[in-house]
């Protein structure tokens, strides 16, 4: 497959380097200190990087392997090469999902600051999955510590966190909003809420 992609027979690759080969100078220059460190230690390498090939440029994964004789000198070297390119297309297209993702968290973080009001997301478990900042500047707290926690690992009033579950279940069973009015402890002191599900 290796030659196929490279428009190479076995014919036209065997007994030649990589500058009769054609390949480009930095691939095979760093080729070359990979082989030499190859063969000075005996030890195998696996490295990945990036060839051009007649389907364009792909990502690899190659091993190269040292094969020795009855007293362990190294005789040469076995090159195993996998194309990896769906994969790390795949990496990079999660990478890049992630960095999105946080750039619409720091938006959305950055709009939510403008407001005295409290913004939290919560899911089925009562784990909490975000806060606005101003919810956080009412306990004190930092997204690390609250996010991923319930009202009861936090701290939070046990009854508080009761009538929240109550209500969330109430919600989640009828899919239709509901309000509460509550008092709750902030770094402020006691303060009536009106809290919207």
């Amino acid at each position: 497959k290796g030659l196929e992609q490279s428009g190479l027979t076995v014919d036209q690759v065997s007994g030649k380097t990589w500058r009769e080969l054609g390949f480009p100078e930095d691939v095979g220059l760093r080729f070359e200190q990979r082989l030499q460190h190859v063969f000075s230690t005996g030890e195998s390498l696996t490295y990945e990087e990036q060839f051009p090939t007649l389907i364009g440029l792909r990502d690899f994964v190659t091993t190269l392997t040292p094969i020795h004789d009855n007293d362990g000198n190294v005789i040469f070297m076995l090159n195993t090469i996998h194309d990896i390119t769906e994969r790390k297309e795949a990496e990079r297209e999660q990478q890049k999902l992630s960095t999105e993702l946080e750039q619409q968290a720091r938006t959305f973080d950055e709009v939510l600051s403008t407001t005295p009001d409290s913004f939290l997301m919560i899911d089925r478990e009562g784990k909490f999955l975000y806060a606005s900042p101003s919810a956080l500047r009412n306990v004190d707290l930092d997204p690390q510590q609250v996010v991923g926690k319930t009202w009861n690992e936090l701290g939070f009033p046990e009854e508080a966190g009761k009538s929240a579950e109550m209500l969330m279940g109430k919600v989640l069973a009828s899919g239709e909003p509901s309000v509460i009015e509550n008092a709750f402890p902030t770094v402020g002191g006691l303060r009536q809420f009106e809290s919207i599900y």
